[in-house]
């Protein structure tokens, strides 16, 4: 979003929809998320949406609210590891740390990996279903608890199907897909490979 000379990048991985009004007080229908990428915010409140298909070039809102996704997974130290794998050796920084200063962890910032772009899906999906599959069929890698977590991670899908929704749900999304075209958080506008 834009005030002025400033450009804020607000991450919005755990909003879905947004609701305003146009200025004069007419109520718009629930609105993907994707159609605040690059909009304009004024001193008064309003927001300017950019030129984008479905919307009229220029629209001016007001009210807007923010309509939280529903939580629909819960995620487990296999997601975690999927996302890690998915971006090893890869100059992404998509760990914070988890208290400085006072413990040396870092986590996953979800903000972050909100903004990978996947460009070669099928080669990224290819290398981690091989290394799953790896990892599973090793004995010396996972516990009798590591292959109960890993099967209630997999579910009843497929491995290929598993890792597709981990990355979806840690918001890595294909580059082509739409509302990610203009993305400019990461050093060079680097894409997953």
């Amino acid at each position: 979003m834009k005030h002025g000379d400033e450009v804020f990048a607000i991450p919005l991985v755990s909003f879905k929809d947004f609701q305003a009004s146009l200025i004069d007080g007419t109520p718009m229908a629930r609105t993907e998320i994707w159609a605040l990428d690059g909009a304009q915010i004024f001193p008064d409140g309003s927001v300017k949406l950019a030129q984008q298909e479905g919307f009229p070039d220029g629209l001016l809102v007001s009210n807007l609210r923010l309509l939280k996704a529903s939580p629909t997974y819960h995620w487990s130290e296999f997601d975690s590891y999927v996302v890690e794998l998915a971006l090893e050796g890869l100059p992404y920084e998509v760990f914070r740390e988890f208290a400085p200063g006072i413990l040396p962890l870092a986590v996953l910032d979800f903000a972050r990996v909100s903004t990978v772009k996947i460009q070669r899906l099928k080669n990224l999906l290819n290398r981690l279903e091989d290394r799953l599959q790896d990892v599973w069929e090793r004995n010396d890698i996972l516990t009798a608890e590591g292959r109960t977590a890993f099967r209630k991670w997999q579910g009843r899908r497929s491995l290929r199907q598993a890792i597709t929704r981990t990355l979806r749900e840690s918001g890595m999304r294909p580059a082509r897909e739409q509302g990610y075209g203009r993305r400019s958080s990461l050093p060079n506008n680097e894409s997953i490979q």
